[in-house]
């Protein structure tokens, strides 16, 4: 299979995949938005028409040069087939990009998600757009990363997702923050203590003392609850 050859199928397979790709786009009117669906269907035919254009320009060269030599063989093919995926993915980061200039961070984590597969990409500029809920679903279902998606419920004001999240990762001192953050003493003050009883337990009586000294601040019959282990931390600070 020469060049042109080449670019000929692929424009042949280019073609029959817009059309499924099309297809497949108004199919989600089922169950998304008319104009969620239309905005992805504008996406698409920009890069679509973006490509085409790429590969049609290709093409017009591979012809130029089959008319001035031929005989290139098979590594050339190889090229080929690296260049245009290369000058494809140009297009999409340029078009992502551009988005991104236009402070149009929903269609650029679009690009980077739909057409790059880039996910990581995606979350992150959607979490740079502020769009924080969409960022944690992605960064949740789509990258398994539990840490990055309660950070963006944190910032969302999502509490009580960001907690369910950091219990599942034992961040029991950054439960307790959250709970300070929904003005919820006594759940604060339970997560500040376990962070406590595991100083002490390992011998980082310090560390415990700290955690006291800074994010305690329950009157102080209400210390009378905590551990033996808890207690003598206090006692320590009073003393």
């Amino acid at each position: 299979m020469n060049r042109q050859k080449f670019t000929e199928k692929f424009l042949a397979a280019f073609f029959i995949l817009v059309i499924i790709k099309v297809i497949g786009i108004l199919a989600q009117l089922f169950h998304e938005s008319f104009w969620s669906v239309i905005g992805t269907l504008v996406i698409f035919i920009v890069v679509a028409f973006i490509i085409f254009v790429v590969l049609m320009q290709l093409e017009k060269k591979e012809k130029e040069k089959n008319t001035g030599t031929k005989g290139g063989k098979g590594g050339g093919n190889f090229y080929l087939e690296a260049s245009v995926f290369d000058k494809i993915r140009n297009k999409y980061e340029e078009l992502a990009l551009k988005y991104i200039g236009e402070k149009d961070y929903k269609r650029a984590a679009k690009v980077y998600m739909n057409l790059m597969k880039d996910y990581y990409r995606g979350a992150k500029t959607l979490e740079n757009g502020g769009f924080y809920n969409e960022a944690a679903v992605i960064y949740l279902k789509k990258l398994k990363n539990r840490s990055e998606a309660a950070h963006c419920y944190e910032k969302a004001r999502q509490y009580k997702k960001a907690i369910d999240l950091y219990e599942e990762l034992g961040q029991k001192e950054k439960v307790g923050d959250l709970y300070l953050q929904m003005n919820d003493r006594h759940q604060a003050n339970t997560y500040y203590q376990m962070v406590v009883d595991d100083y002490v337990t390992n011998n980082q009586m310090v560390k415990g003392s700290l955690i006291y000294r800074k994010k305690w601040k329950c009157p102080m019959k209400l210390r009378k609850s905590c551990s033996k282990a808890g207690k003598k931390t206090v006692m320590h600070l009073i003393a």
